[in-house]
């Protein structure tokens, strides 16, 4: 007997369909998070001192995972996998899924008068929170290495109206020093045009007057994307919540 599902986790989907298997299982996960980066050296300590300071100074991510650590990776990639497939674009709901979110961008630029826009369906948040030393940046680094290539393209269908795109796995960027929009959004834009070799740092300040309306350009040209996962690095309360923009900047961040 033929089993034939229209739930959107049981579909083609570009966006998804190259999810390494070994990924949904925990054990799995937990395997691949751990990283030894002295593996391989059967003779560390006849290593030449000069070679020793090479190792210290390059490798600074080792990880044993603790329980924490793999929920953590677990949760990101459950997250990651979950947005993909809601925003299916062969499937209608998902491509009305995703250019709603553009529209709604593009429309309300979010401004110290705005309220937060709605939660787009698929969406969620992942606040990772700790002292130094925590292996914070390491975990999400190798969880994101698991996932291979940060960009990848993909053939729709002409049903779909969508032939080729381009897919953004994952992006980090770091928070502006001083907790300003303006120093955020060009952080954004300047890992924007790493990843994909483009000229968005430029361009998108050109064409849109004001920082609400660079926000939300931004915010529908990552939808374009179908973007996985926004990481934001050093989200400090210095810079997140002391900051004389941090409302501003929440408002921003929650949008």
């Amino acid at each position: 007997m033929t089993h034939n599902s229209s739930h959107y986790l049981e579909v083609a989907n570009p966006l998804t369909d190259w999810w390494p298997k070994s990924l949904f299982e925990i054990g799995s996960v937990a395997k691949a998070l751990r990283y030894d980066p002295l593996k391989g050296l059967s003779r560390v300590s006849e290593l030449p001192t000069m070679k020793r300071v090479e190792l210290l100074a390059m490798e600074k991510m080792p990880l044993g995972p603790t329980a924490q650590h793999v929920q953590i990776a677990v949760t990101l990639l459950s997250m990651i996998h979950g947005s993909l497939s809601v925003r299916n674009p062969l499937l209608a709901s998902g491509r009305v899924l995703v250019n709603r979110a553009i529209e709604a961008a593009l429309d309300a630029p979010i401004g110290e008068d705005d309220a937060p826009a709605e939660p787009v369906a698929g969406s969620c948040c992942l606040p990772i929170i700790g002292i130094t030393n925590l292996a914070k940046t390491t975990v999400w680094t190798h969880t994101m290495r698991m996932l291979g290539p940060q960009v990848r393209r993909f053939r729709g269908t002409e049903a779909s109206g969508i032939l080729e795109a381009t897919q953004l796995v994952y992006l980090k960027v770091a928070m502006s020093h001083d907790g300003t929009r303006g120093g955020f959004v060009t952080n954004v834009l300047l890992a924007i045009d790493e990843a994909l070799g483009t000229r968005y740092a430029i361009e998108i300040p050109k064409k849109f007057s004001g920082i609400e309306r660079q926000v939300g350009a931004i915010i529908a040209l990552l939808h374009s994307y179908y973007l996985g996962v926004f990481i934001l690095e050093e989200a400090q309360e210095r810079t997140s919540v002391s900051a004389w923009e941090s409302a501003d900047m929440q408002l921003v961040i929650l949008s």
